[in-house]
Formats: C-alpha cells, structure tokens, sequence
C-alpha cells in the first residue's frame, strides 16, 4: 500500500472518532455542572434543641422544682419547653409535663400532683420545628412524712388545758419528736409554743400552760421524722374567764382586786379590827385574825400598792369607821404608811399615831 494511500486512511479513521471525543467531552461537561448545582442547592439536616436538666430541689410529699437551660435553639425557633417525668426512665412529653416558655435560656419548672415516697426520673425538653430535644435525666424521691392526728382540747381553765395527738404512721423513718403547738392565730407552728411529747408511734398527751383567761387559741399536734415535720387537723378553744369578780365575797372577805391570771388577787376583811389604834396594837389585831378560818391576814401592803385600794374601792367595801387606816411600816421602822380615805393620800406617821386596822389576805 502506498504511502499516500495509508494516509488517507489514517485520516479516515480520525473523522470517525472526533464525534465520539467531541461527545464525551460535553457528558464530562455538562455532569462537572450539575454536581456543581446539587451541591449549592442542598438542604440543610433538621436539628432539634440542645439543653440540660436542672437538679430537682425543694422536694415535698406532692411537689417539687426543678427545670432547665437550653444552650442551643437547634435548627429553628423554639416553641416549647418544660420538663417531663414519669416513674419510668427516659420521660417523653407524652408524660406528665410543664410548659415553661420559649426560646434559649434557663427556666424552672413546678412538679405537681406527686405521689408521696416515690421515685421519680425527670428530663428537660425543648421543641421546635425538627421535633423534640431532651436534656440529661435526674431523678428524686418525694418525702414520705408522718401522719399525725390532734385530739380534742379538755379540761380548760382560765389558764391551762390538755390536748394531745395519735401519730398512726412514722412515714418513711422513724418519728423523733412529737407535741402540739398552739397560738391565737390559725395555723400554729413549731415556732409558736409547743410542748415535746416523746417520740414514735401512737397516741400521747400534752398540757397547754402559761395561757391567758377569756382567749381564744388554735392547736395542732406536729410529728418530725427525717423527712420533715407535718401537722395534724387543727382544733381551737378558748379559756375560762375568771371565776372571781371584785366585790364578791370569798375567803373569808370581800375581793378588792384580781391579778392577770383572774385566779389570784387580794380580799379585805368585812369590818374594821379596830376604828382606830397605834400600828403596834394594829398589827397584832390583823396578824391574829382568822376570818374564814384562815390565819394568814396582815396590815396591807404599801409596795405593791394595797392601800391604795382602800380608797379605790371604798364604796363597795363596807364599813369604814375611820378616815385613815394602817398599813406596813416605812423604811425607817420609826413609822408607818397609811391611806387617807377621804382623798387617797399615802402618808407616813410615827408608830404611836391612831388609825384604824383593816386585815386583808392574799388568794
């Protein structure tokens, strides 16, 4: 074969495969430029928040707090947020939740409607668009305190009363302490008066005291054990009023006075020991009567003023017969205090002066 005729041949083959190449080049092309356009056109993967679980705190029998802090929104808005739990782990917000808000950032959280003495697992949770996020699981127990009963108040005076309480369950450990407390306002406390009664189970008794005459008191038997302190129904009363009036007779005279308590004052004899006498002989004579057959009369005292109730009460004590009467010596043992009944002056004179005597006792 001639040289020219190789290569027109040669030339031949050539024009038939440049199409081919001409092909293949514009595929490469034209693949280079759509894997190009995928990948500026891609959508972003959904994220769903990010948060912690904040530790529970301020644990009751029926409630406690806890909550949260979302650190990142994730892919879109936050719309919702809380805390879930359940007595089972991995809570969802398909358990009991709250619903605390929205966006970033911490929250807390109120737990209700607990059970009393049960394990609970909680987890913070976030929601937005991509779905649902949850925090770190914690969980906690719920108090398991005593149940204590408050018994109904007896035998009342002016001044004290009984009462008591019946602890039918020590709860989730033993009962330390137990007593009743009492005020006159509703809802008392261990931090108003209170007495301490034992410890443990069942029932015990408990004596008000220090109460004051005609009022009105609230009272609660209370049981600690290491879950707290818990109080009983609350039942109230209200004290005696006294039993004396002044001007009545009584002790073997007549009650010129009464003290705080309504069960203590002062009585004066009926009638005079003497219309009138030096202090010695005065003395003698109250000293040595026996009135109601009691023998502790005396000459009324200047300190606390017991004088001064004889003219104070000089229109219903009977049967003054002087204008001044005897009282305790003064500070110089040289002479005597004494009431004037006409103007209530308190004067001292010598011992040998005449006043009349009028015994009086202490009840």
């Amino acid at each position: 074969m001639s040289i020219l005729k190789r290569k027109i041949m040669k030339e031949k083959v050539n024009l038939w495969i440049y199409p081919f190449v001409i092909v293949g080049v514009l595929l490469i092309l034209t693949s280079g430029c759509k894997k190009k356009d995928d990948t500026n056109n891609s959508t972003p993967t959904p994220q769903v928040p990010t948060l912690t679980t904040v530790t529970v705190s301020s644990i009751a029998q029926t409630t406690a707090i806890s909550g949260g802090n979302v650190t990142s929104e994730g892919s879109s808005v936050i719309t919702n947020r809380g805390v879930c739990w359940n007595t089972s782990q991995s809570p969802t917000i398909s358990d009991d939740h709250t619903t605390d808000g929205s966006g970033t950032g911490s929250f807390t959280s109120n737990l209700t409607t607990l059970t009393m003495n049960t394990l609970y697992y909680v987890r913070a949770y976030a929601t937005n668009s991509a779905g649902t996020g949850y925090g770190n699981e914690v969980s906690f127990t719920t108090k398991w305190p005593p149940t204590v009963i408050t018994t109904d108040i007896s035998k009342i005076t002016i001044d004290s009363a009984f009462g008591g309480g019946n602890v039918t369950d020590q709860g989730g450990s033993p009962v330390t302490s137990r007593g009743i407390c009492w005020s006159t306002a509703q809802n008392p406390t261990t931090s108003d008066p209170h007495t301490s009664d034992g410890s443990g189970t069942g029932s015990f008794t408990s004596q008000l005291t220090g109460l004051s005459l005609n009022t009105h008191y609230f009272v609660r038997a209370y049981a600690i054990n290491n879950d707290g302190t818990v109080y009983g129904n609350e039942v109230s009363f209200t004290t005696l009023s006294s039993p004396y009036t002044i001007g009545q007779h009584y002790g073997g005279g007549m009650i010129i006075s009464i003290d705080g308590t309504g069960l203590h004052g002062l009585i004066v004899a009926l009638s005079d020991q003497s219309g009138g006498t030096d202090w010695t002989t005065a003395n003698q004579l109250c000293t040595n009567y026996n009135g109601g057959g009691h023998n502790d009369w005396r000459l009324p005292y200047r300190f606390p003023n017991e004088l001064g109730l004889f003219y104070d009460q000089k229109f219903i004590i009977p049967g003054f017969t002087n204008a001044g009467y005897w009282g305790e010596l003064y500070y110089t043992g040289t002479s005597a205090w004494t009431i004037s009944i006409m103007n209530g002056g308190l004067y001292a004179y010598s011992l040998g002066s005449s006043y009349g005597a009028r015994a009086v006792r202490a009840f």
